[in-house]
C-alpha cells in the first residue's frame, strides 16, 4: 500500500517540485514517475536515469487525518485504522525526507498541529501516531473546514479518511471552488485498497 501511495503523490509531482530547470540526473531506484526518466541520456548509457528538479522552496503541505470513530466490527476497525496511520506516516515521511514544510492536523479532544519540517519532527509525529486512539465523535466533514481555517496553504491539501458523507462532499466542492487544491485519501473499509482523488473543481467559462 506504501507504493501506491508513493506513486499518486509520483503523479501530482508539479505540485512540489520546479520543472523549469533539472538540478541533476540519477540513477533510477525504482518508484520515480516514468516522466522523470531522460530517455537519450537512458539510451546511451543503457540503463535508466531520471531527471531530479529543483524543489519549490514555496511549497507547503497540509495533511488531515480524520480520527472520527468507525461503526465496523473490532477487526474491521483495527484494520481500517491501520490504513489510516499507514497513509499518515508514507506521506509526512515524503514531505520530511524531501523537505516539504508540513502541518498536520488531527483532532483529539481539540484540534492538534504537528510542524514537519525534517527527520526529527517526522519522528515526534510517527511516535505521536503509534499512540493515537480512533474514538473521536467528530469526523472529517467537521474537523477538515476548521483545519483550513488555520493554515494560510492553498494548495496540495491532503485529507485521509474511511467515512464519506454528503456533508464532506459539500465541504470539499465548496472549499475546491474557493482555490484550495485539494487530495482526498479515501480508506476502503475492508478492502485490501487505498482510493486517491484530486478533487479539483473548474468553473465553467
Amino acid at each position: 500500500r506504501q507504493d501506491y501511495i508513493m506513486d499518486c503523490i509520483s503523479a501530482n509531482e508539479s505540485l512540489i517540485e520546479d520543472y523549469s530547470m533539472v538540478s541533476d540526473l540519477t540513477k533510477f531506484a525504482g518508484g520515480e514517475s516514468l516522466n522523470l526518466v531522460h530517455w537519450k541520456l537512458s539510451a546511451k548509457t543503457n540503463s535508466l536515469i531520471v531527471k531530479q528538479y529543483n524543489k519549490n522552496i514555496e511549497t507547503k503541505a497540509s495533511i488531515i487525518m480524520d480520527t472520527g470513530k468507525n461503526h465496523y466490527s473490532f477487526e474491521k476497525n483495527i484494520i481500517t485504522e491501520d490504513k489510516i496511520i499507514e497513509a499518515a506516516v508514507s506521506l509526512s515521511n515524503y514531505c520530511a525526507v524531501n523537505n516539504i514544510n508540513t502541518e498536520f492536523f488531527y483532532f483529539s479532544s481539540i484540534l492538534l498541529t504537528h510542524e514537519i519540517d525534517g527527520a526529527a519532527t517526522f519522528y515526534d509525529l510517527y511516535e505521536t501516531l503509534s499512540t493515537i486512539s480512533f474514538n473521536q465523535d467528530i469526523y472529517a466533514e467537521d474537523v477538515f473546514p476548521v483545519s483550513l481555517k488555520s493554515t494560510k496553504n492553498k494548495s496540495n491539501i491532503i485529507l485521509i479518511t474511511s467515512n464519506l458523507t454528503d456533508k464532506l462532499y459539500k465541504e470539499l466542492y465548496k472549499h475546491s471552488i474557493c482555490g484550495y487544491k485539494i487530495n482526498l485519501i479515501y480508506i476502503v473499509p475492508d478492502i485490501n485498497k487505498i482510493s486517491w482523488t484530486v478533487y479539483d473543481h473548474h468553473p465553467e467559462q
